[in-house]
Parts: C-alpha cells; structure tokens; sequence
C-alpha cells in the first residue's frame, strides 16, 4: 500500500475520538499533550459522559460519528469502544477515507479482521490496531536482546496476567487478557503460531471463561504458554523468554526492575566427552550454567503515548505504520484458534492464516 506523506502540512492532525469509556480518558490525555494534533471531537453515547468530558477537557462532543466521517476537514478517527463494534466503526471510518487506530481487538473474527485490511488498502489510509504492549520501553529492550547473537536460541515463552477483576461482559479473559500477550508472541517470534490448544473455566458467568490456559506452537518448535485469568488472589502481569544462554523475565508490575535478564542456560555436551564431570541424561550430558543476574536501565515513557506517536507520525510521513491491519488479524486469528479449541475440548486447531 503506498501512503501520501503530509509532511509538509503546517496544520493539525484533526482526530476523532469514538467511545470515551474506562479507556477513553487516557486517550484523551495523551492526544491534547501533543500539540501535532487537534482533537476535533469526541463521540460519546452517554449524555451524562459527554457533558463531564466537555466540562472536564473542553473538547466538543456529540453522540453520533456519521457527521464527522462525512467532515474532510477530519484526517483520522480513533475506535476505543466495546469490542463487539470495532469492526463496523473502523470500517465506516476508512470507507469514509479515514485513518484508523482501533483498540484491540481489531474484530471479533479473523474473517472480519481481513476485510479491514482490505478496506484500508483500497483507501490507502493506515489501519492500526492498538496492541499498547509494543510500545512499552522495556518490551522493546526484551524483544532487541531475544534477538541479539548471545541469547542463543529461544527455547520458550509464557506469560501470566492475572488480576481480581475487573470483569468483562463482552468478551472472555482471552479476549481481554491474553490478547495483549497473543501481541507480544507475535512480536517476538515473528510468524504464527501453527497449531494453538486451550482450556478454560466459567465461574462467574456462564459461557464466558474466567481463567484460560492456551498453548501456542510455532513452526521452529517454541512453545508459547499464557495464563489469563480476572479470578485469582494475585495482580501479575510477566512475560519470560527462555533461551539456551540467557532468560528474560518482564514484570510489569515493577516499576524498579521491569526487565531481568538471568544468565541461566545450559552446554549440551557429547556423551563421550570424558573431559566433563556432569550429570548424565539419555544420548547427551547436559551442563547447567547458572550466571549473574543482570537489571539493564529501561528509558522511561508512556507506552499509550509512544502507540499514539506512532499513529501521528506514521500519518504525516505517509509511511508504514508499527502494529498494523495485517498484524491485528494474526492476533485476531490467534484468539480465534483459541475459542476454537476452548469449545472443541481443547483440541488442537490450525490458526489462520
């Protein structure tokens, strides 16, 4: 897809932003900070919400988007509302000759997903799916060392998030949860899972799983486990990378420390090898290397800010944009396979591609 670059405009960005709920706020905050961009609107159903955002940000609102699709004075429209309408908002928007950013996930199917993408490249306008997780420094830094030489190679990844609450009526903790971590596999490996299996529990609400346990297979043989759950005693949010010569662990939760890298791995040895007093397992002789704990300094930054740059940029350069259409639909594909296999008694099934 080629994309006109702007970057000679001396005007702002003008944006609108569609639904102003729990995530809305932030948005909000973010945009009215970044003086590239004019937020022209916010659109908003709740008419007590619409009159606290006018009181509290001074921008204008209105309950429905069709006029400011019809506007050409808009370049762009930010979808952050429930899931189940990201696919028809973000549609209407590029119809209308829009750039996109929409929340993850882009589209309640895989199906779906494809013909955003399709939309975008006809209107040559950026589709981009906000996988926030991309964006966060220490994120990065872990995914610039799983690909430096000496972490050898990547072994396996698992990844929990974990929280009493908040729960969600229009999607399952997978949906919710292990999206963001979906996002982060993705990244990381660059390609698509073959196969995923899962399994899950519903106990709060019947029909949608509380807790999920999936497994992602990639096409060299790593495997990816998350665990997702909005019912458990512990607030978690880590993802660890294994390889043969280090370990990564990002945590989240620290502020301090978010990335760890542990100089762990182990020296697979020939069974003759008579050189090497080591404990002995099968065909080969393993030797377990256990090293210095390393907190590399991660630069500080709003991940949401960092997602929303990203979009502007992209936009006024008329360049390709990080976290796009085509990779929202592999998440999308990914989540697919997991409902698939949840509903199928944790069958393996082949993710979409």
């Amino acid at each position: 897809m080629t994309l006109a670059s702007d970057a000679s405009r001396s005007d702002p960005v003008r944006l609108v932003l569609c639904g102003a709920g729990h995530w809305g706020p932030n948005i909000i905050r973010a945009l009215l900070d970044d003086r590239r961009v004019r937020l022209a609107a916010i659109v908003e159903t709740d008419p007590a919400r619409r009159q606290a955002l006018e009181s509290r940000y001074g921008v204008c609102t209105s309950a429905d988007l069709e006029p400011h699709l019809r506007d050409p004075a808009i370049d762009a429209v930010i979808v952050s509302t429930p899931a189940a309408s990201h696919a028809s908002l973000a549609t209407a928007a590029l119809t209308h000759g829009k750039h996109v950013l929409v929340e993850k996930p882009m589209a309640a199917t895989h199906r779906e997903a494809e013909d955003l993408c399709r939309h975008a490249a006809r209107a040559q306008r950026i589709l981009m799916v906000g996988h926030v997780f991309l964006f966060n420094n220490a994120f990065r830094e872990m995914k610039r060392r799983l690909e430096a030489t000496d972490f050898g190679r990547l072994l396996y990844l698992y990844a929990r998030r974990l929280n009493l609450g908040p729960v969600r009526a229009d999607v399952h903790a997978g949906w919710d949860l292990a999206s963001h971590d979906v996002s982060m596999f993705l990244a990381i490996k660059k390609t698509l899972p073959v196969t995923v299996t899962a399994s899950g529990q519903c106990m709060i609400r019947n029909g949608i799983p509380d807790v999920i346990f999936a497994n992602l297979f990639f096409p060299d043989g790593t495997c990816g486990h998350i665990h997702a759950s909005w019912l458990d005693p512990q607030k978690i949010r880590d993802v660890v990378a294994v390889g043969e010569r280090r370990m990564i662990v990002f945590d989240d939760m620290s502020l301090q420390a978010p990335l760890r890298v542990y100089n762990h791995g182990f020296d697979r040895l020939a069974a003759d090898d008579a050189t090497a007093i080591v404990d002995t397992f099968g065909e080969f002789r393993v030797q377990l290397k256990q090293g210095e704990l390393v907190v590399p300094p991660t630069a500080t930054g709003q991940p949401l800010a960092a997602e929303l740059d990203e979009f502007v940029s992209a936009l006024i350069a008329g360049r390709p944009v990080e976290s796009d259409g085509r990779f929202g639909a592999d998440v999308v594909a990914v989540l697919e396979a997991i409902d698939r296999s949840l509903a199928e008694d944790s069958r393996a099934v082949a993710v979409a591609s």
